[in-house]
């Protein structure tokens, strides 16, 4: 695990860490607290927009269906 925000790059604490892991948790990224809440992502293929939180809770959703 990292100690800093892979956007910011600040360091950020335990308590304050989101990650998000990808490809079967191959891949993780590390966000504090305001770049989890505040970043946005775009989909060129849907040119939908997103947080990083947002699209967390949904993963989760569409996980919790499964």
């Amino acid at each position: 695990m990292s100690d800093y925000c892979c956007i910011c790059n600040t360091r950020i604490s335990e308590g304050d860490r989101n990650q998000i892991f990808m490809n079967g948790g191959y891949l993780s990224f590390e966000f504090c607290s305001n770049c989890w809440k505040s970043e946005k992502l775009h989909s060129p293929s849907t040119g939908g927009v997103i947080t990083i939180a947002e699209l967390f809770e949904q993963s989760n959703k569409d996980h919790n269906k499964q």
